[in-house]
């Protein structure tokens, strides 16, 4: 058996290397490798925050209220626009003689997921919009759409995510009788609808919110409560939300990943100008890339020493098991077009998705959790095969959802002086 040779190469070191190495390598990672291994490289791996249009934006039936901030270098805010319907019975067909009286107005919400602080006080507003949201073509993430100042509806509560299923703003008296007079006399008309009324509606969040509530649009209302003023028999009217393109999430990014209100979705910005960490969270709107400038020059070398393995290894800037947002289980890799649109999974040699599994030890003194990805293949295809290094997209294999909270997970790129993602390229004979 071949003793091993470790040669961490360094810019200036050696002639051949082709990128700056790292002085902390071991051949610890597998010791099958290790047996054949007659030389190590490092290199650099860069990092970006990709923004994407959310998986919980337009008509995703998920209203998104409030902020939160996920650690002290990201905090994001988000309001919930919608449109809501008549009732699917008209006033007429109830076929009621007595003048009625409308006693209040509630909008209802069900609460459906949570992240962040939920032990301070939140707030959340109503507001009409002034003009209806265009439903021809999908919302996306970072549309927003003028509204009233003077809000319509209020509550400022503590939340109970264990306890909170039904979530109740009482709605102004003036706003109420509105909906309730053109609801009377509705049914009368050739097209009735509420549009004509309320032109869409927009939930927003205090200012020192500490927590994003999630509720259930398509088990929302506004309810209308009644009685005939004579025989005070009693009625609710039920107003659903409409789940169409104009019910969508609107987000604002904060801190240091403030560049992220810039782009469109698809665009992206470097890990070195985020504090050296980029973002994966499916639900907020956030993926990953990664890219590994130095490949094509690996072919100067590729005649001494013949590439028999790749890994990567990506760390969470996570601290403990108890921080969120609640890393995803595994991250699967994409190969993407030059816009950062997914073309197709990313394979090894034997066809399978490369995919790597969340890993920890809550046993370091320096807590660490990361994730492991063979990229030999990779590799092997853009130094033989002729393929182009664009770089890869990772996103959860999930729908960055956990137990109906987001799932996310930040990443350290090469220059994160406590969580340095290392790309580790072994070399046989």
């Amino acid at each position: 058996m071949k003793y091993i040779i470790a040669i961490i190469l360094a810019i200036g070191g050696i002639a051949m290397s082709c990128t700056s190495g790292s002085l902390d390598v071991t051949l610890d990672i597998d010791s099958q490798i290790n047996q054949n291994t007659v030389m190590v490289d490092t290199m650099r791996v860069e990092g970006f925050t990709v923004k994407e249009d959310s998986t919980y934006t337009s008509a995703s039936g998920q209203l998104q209220v409030g902020s939160y901030t996920m650690n002290n270098r990201l905090a994001i805010s988000s309001e919930a626009y919608f449109q809501v319907s008549l009732p699917g019975t008209n006033y007429g067909a109830y076929n009621i003689t007595e003048s009625m009286v409308l006693d209040s107005a509630k909008i209802q919400l069900r609460l459906s997921g949570n992240i962040g602080d939920t032990t301070a006080y939140q707030t959340i507003r109503l507001h009409e919009l002034i003009s209806e949201i265009p439903t021809s073509d999908a919302q996306l993430s970072n549309f927003s759409y003028p509204a009233e100042t003077n809000h319509i509806a209020e509550k400022i509560w503590k939340l109970r995510p264990s306890k909170d299923t039904l979530v109740e703003l009482t709605l102004n008296a003036a706003t109420a009788q509105e909906i309730w007079e053109y609801y009377q006399t509705s049914y009368r008309e050739d097209n009735p609808s509420l549009l004509k009324i309320i032109k869409g509606l927009v939930l927003k969040g205090g200012q020192n919110n500490t927590s994003l509530s999630v509720f259930d649009a398509t088990n929302a209302d506004i309810r209308l409560y009644t009685h005939t003023q004579n025989t005070y028999i009693q009625y609710t009217f039920d107003f659903p939300l409409i789940v169409n393109n104009a019910q969508f999430n609107h987000y604002t990014y904060l801190s240091d990943f403030d560049a992220l209100n810039t782009l469109s979705p698809g665009e992206q910005v470097n890990a070195s100008l985020t504090n050296n960490e980029f973002v994966l969270n499916a639900g907020l709107g956030l993926s990953g890339k990664i890219e590994i400038p130095g490949i094509s020059q690996l072919k100067e070398i590729t005649d001494l020493a013949g590439i028999h393995q790749v890994q990567m290894v990506l760390y969470s800037t996570r601290k403990s098991l108890t921080e969120t947002p609640t890393p995803p289980a595994s991250l699967a890799l994409y190969i993407i077009n030059l816009n950062n649109e997914i073309e197709a999974a990313m394979a090894d040699a034997y066809g399978t998705q490369i995919t790597g599994t969340y890993v920890y030890n809550p046993e370091d003194l320096v807590f660490t959790s990361y994730y492991t990805f063979d990229l030999t293949q990779y590799f092997k295809n853009i130094l033989f095969q002729g393929v182009q290094n664009k770089g890869f997209k990772v996103i959860p294999a999930d729908d960055g959802t956990v137990n109906g909270t987001f799932g996310g997970v930040y990443l350290g790129n090469y220059d994160n002086a406590s969580f340095k993602a290392k790309l580790i390229v072994y070399y046989g004979e």
